[in-house]
């Protein structure tokens, strides 16, 4: 398995932690989760500018509006109470899920 791939599945396990920490009520995991999260979804949302800057063919302002978006939106969600930032961050990832399969 190429180190990409490890070092992917390996950026699950503060999820996994932090998810079992919020279920068990740990002090702070909340809070951990979503800075977390959002650290996350900046990082992705950083590798779109890469790619797109790798193929300036595809590249529009649209997909990279909408990458500063999901950047921005998921450091806002910081902000929000747990409930809504958690929804938020969903909408978040799967803002960027689109962006990548677009052709």
């Amino acid at each position: 398995m190429p180190l990409f791939e490890r070092l992917g599945y390996a950026g699950l396990l503060p999820f996994i932690a932090a998810t079992l920490a919020v279920l068990v009520g740990v002090h702070g995991a909340e809070s951990f989760f979503i800075v977390y999260s959002a650290f996350i979804l900046s990082f992705m949302s950083g590798a779109c500018w890469g790619v797109q800057q790798a193929h300036p063919d595809r590249t529009n302002n649209i997909d990279l509006s909408i990458a500063i978006g999901v950047f921005l939106w998921g450091w806002l969600m910081y902000f929000m109470p747990f409930t809504y930032a958690l929804l938020g961050l969903l909408v978040g990832f799967i803002s960027l899920l689109l962006l990548e399969q677009r052709p």
